[in-house]
């Protein structure tokens, strides 16, 4: 009881960035430590779960890990194929593990022009790695 009441102080700390106040009432824990107990074996360790996508770029970049092989356009449109080859280039360089764990492969970014626009895209995809595990949501 006295590691409930002591997880309940300190959550309530962080919560007011600083001491719990004295006096206060702490903060009952979610679950009571005391009543954990085993609840069946698993075969493996489970993976690490993606990491909260903060901008559009890492949302796009966890997307296309999600479809594996599968071919997307990117949001910009340029006039001139430099450009866009600089965005393709930008692209690729991240490594896919640093959003998800089990993503070994690799992205892969090209430019080209669409005629109906006559502007340069881009066109993104993640080739999954040997050893990738499969993104769950």
């Amino acid at each position: 009881m006295a590691e409930e009441e002591a997880l309940g102080a300190v959550g309530e700390a962080d919560k007011a960035g600083g001491a719990a106040k004295k006096g206060a009432e702490p903060k009952k824990a979610d679950y009571r430590l005391e009543d954990t107990r085993l609840d069946g074996k698993l075969e493996d360790w489970p993976m690490e779960p993606p990491k909260a996508a903060k901008t559009n770029l890492e949302r796009a970049r966890l997307e296309l890990i999600a479809s594996p092989g599968e071919v997307h356009r990117l949001a910009g449109r340029f006039s001139d194929v430099g450009r866009a080859s600089k965005l393709a280039t930008a692209f690729v360089r991240a490594k896919p593990s640093t959003l998800y764990a089990g993503a070994t492969g690799a992205f892969e970014a090209r430019p080209y022009f669409d005629p109906s626009l006559r502007k340069w895209r881009v066109a993104a995809r993640y080739v999954p790695g040997e050893t990738d595990v499969a993104l769950q949501s």
